[in-house]
């Protein structure tokens, strides 16, 4: 078997079908599709299983377990030489396994490689903008550094034995899991690659709260070398206790976050709309 998609879905029902769909109908046919399902208690499960697919093997939480530790549980399932991963709202195009497996197997150093991918909001949209091409692995560590998300984590296509020896992801990242995971694969000497083709198309969602999180994260990662390994762990650990406490504590939606969210949308137009209008 060289591909095992893996996906994690809590709650997905909204646009589980149409993901689902651009995985199976990928013109590389050969793959196992493995769905980890983290305790949804919508129509999730209904949703996977009426996919008439021997591909595709479910997985199910008997609890909440959140992404990294679901993703982590995964893979240890998987038989694939390579993991693609894929996202429980985004779309993969046809193409992508096929031109990802092609690069892969013809790059025995290479440990991880990406695609280009577009964004598109809730309702389907497309935004006219591409992530850009960064065609060696230096241009791919400065735009990490700078914060600029040159990789979506659902484009991922990574070599099973070096995300295992790695360790997989970190169970304690609830958010920004992928870039703590890209981080520490090139801090061990891991490499990463992009190939120059659009293949997958990444929905956006503005949840200040996630974001909030996501940032608190990601800070933590950038000083992981000057604080020591000790003290990240423990402040890790930190984090990860507060965001449970905080989950547990409020769950409700205030109106602020929806304005918030409304604001980002129009903002991330406006955006598109300026680049697009640069290019003319």
């Amino acid at each position: 078997m060289l591909i095992t998609v893996l996906m994690s879905v809590y709650n997905g029902e909204k646009y589980l079908r149409k993901s689902i769909h651009s995985v199976l109908t990928q013109s590389y046919k050969d793959f196992e599709f493995i769905i980890v399902d983290d305790c949804s208690s919508d129509k999730t499960i209904e949703i996977i299983k009426s996919f008439n697919d021997s591909r595709i093997k479910l997985l199910r939480n008997d609890s909440n377990l959140g992404l990294s530790e679901s993703l982590n549980k995964g893979i240890k399932h998987s038989l694939g030489k390579y993991i693609a991963r894929h996202d429980d709202d985004d779309i993969s195009h046809i193409n992508r396994l096929q031109n990802q497996l092609n690069f892969m197997e013809i790059s025995d150093n290479v440990d991880a490689v990406f695609c280009r991918y577009k964004l598109f909001d809730r309702l389907g949209n497309i935004y006219n903008s591409e992530s850009s091409f960064y065609n060696d692995e230096s241009a791919i560590v400065e735009a990490l550094q700078n914060k600029t998300n040159p990789l979506a984590h659902g484009s991922a296509m990574i070599r099973s034995d070096s995300l295992i020896n790695l360790g997989g992801y970190n169970n304690k990242f609830i958010f920004g899991q992928d870039y703590e995971l890209w981080t520490r694969m090139l801090n061990e000497k891991k490499s990463i690659i992009m190939v120059n083709h659009v293949g997958y198309y990444h929905r956006v969602s503005f949840n200040c709260d996630k974001k909030k999180w996501q940032e608190r994260f990601a800070i933590l990662v950038d000083k992981r070398e000057q604080i020591g390994e000790v003290e990240f762990l423990r402040r890790v650990d930190k984090t990860y206790h507060e965001f449970s406490n905080n989950r547990e504590n409020d769950k409700t939606i205030k109106l602020w976050e929806i304005l918030h969210n409304c604001r980002e949308h129009i903002k991330l137009r406006l955006h598109f709309l300026l680049i697009l209008l640069k290019k003319r």
